[in-house]
């Protein structure tokens, strides 16, 4: 989201507190925005360009995706909504979000595709089943199959995840003050740390600023959560992406746990094993649960997978709890 667009929803409060995750909760996703493309080339550009099969995403359903640089580095991943063959919009993290769409922009310059960052669109998540019922009385129908979208006017609905009653909303700053007001008055507004717990839990996570360009894709696992197609055709990384599944061997990969730190954990930040210098990977996301306590992803060799202490400089990261995945990891 854009500082004019945050500047507009300044009436909401954006808790840092602790933020174990909540039954029910309605929440403006403030770290976030909405990139666009549009054009009678949008499918065959992006299709050209991130690692999930555009052209094979039916109408009104969401995917995860990636966009590379050609040694197969993640310059950012996101959520992709396909409203039509001409329209989508790119979920991604805002500290990343004018680097993500300068980096789309050097491939479109003889494409029918306008690429623009969304200033007036805000992305609105909540979930639990009291959450999901307020959403469809305030915001209109909501889809009923996972992955799939509505859309009304200027609203479009996404269902995230059946088993949490998972939805976002997409629509105009204005409607999205008067949702998140109503939300306030009703006990449900919260923080969108709510739903980075919520990716958490399906294992699910994405590049932001300070982790751009420091991974391929499988180490994201999205090889397991629908964000590579192997059998798609060329785009740009692809052929990296591709070595590592067919002729490579994955050395680290993303892992879910609970963790114990004395000082706050961050996107990027490298990770040791104890009383060595070595690195063993970097930390995802991270979200603070409880005194010095962490919901986090991390991807991690397999030494550091092994280990229940890890250290950041000096300073130790105790891990309480391995969180297994909720999916099968390929053997890549």
């Amino acid at each position: 989201m854009t500082n004019s667009s945050l500047d507009k929803l300044k009436q909401f409060t954006f808790s840092d507190d602790p933020s174990p995750l909540q039954a029910n909760a309605i929440y403006p996703l403030a770290s976030f925005s909405l990139i666009s493309a549009k054009g009678v080339d949008a499918t065959k550009f992006l299709q050209g360009q991130v690692s999930c099969d555009v052209e094979n995403l039916a109408e009104l359903s969401t995917s995860i995706g990636s966009h590379s640089t050609p040694k197969g580095r993640m310059i950012s991943s996101f959520r992709l909504f396909k409203v039509n063959s001409e329209t989508y919009y790119v979920l991604i993290k805002s500290n990343l979000a004018e680097k993500a769409l300068a980096a789309l922009k050097k491939y479109a310059l003889f494409s029918k595709t306008t690429l623009h960052l969304e200033e007036n669109l805000i992305a609105v998540g909540s979930h639990g089943a009291d959450a999901a019922q307020f959403i469809a009385s305030s915001a209109g129908k909501l889809p009923t199959e996972e992955n799939n979208i509505s859309t009304l006017n200027e609203t479009t609905i996404v269902n995230l995840d059946e088993n949490n009653q998972a939805y976002l909303v997409i629509t105009t700053l204005e409607s999205a003050a008067n949702l998140l007001s109503s939300a306030q008055r009703s006990s449900f507004l919260t923080s969108d740390k709510q739903y980075t717990l919520l990716n958490h839990q399906k294992a699910l996570g994405f590049v932001e600023k300070a982790t751009s360009e420091l991974w391929v894709a499988q180490m994201l696992n999205y090889q397991s959560v629908g964000g590579i197609s192997f059998t798609k055709g060329c785009y740009t990384g692809q052929e990296i992406i591709a070595r590592m599944k067919y002729l490579g061997k994955l050395k680290r990969h993303m892992v879910h746990a609970i963790v114990t730190s004395e000082i706050p954990l961050n996107p990027g930040m490298e990770l040791q094993l104890t009383q060595s210098v070595k690195s063993v990977g970097h930390i995802v996301s991270a979200i603070q649960t409880d005194s010095n306590q962490w919901d986090v992803l991390w991807i991690l060799t397999d030494d550091g997978q092994a280990a229940n202490e890890l250290y950041i400089d000096k300073a130790a990261v105790k891990v309480k709890q391995q969180i297994e995945l909720p999916y099968p990891l390929d053997s890549e």
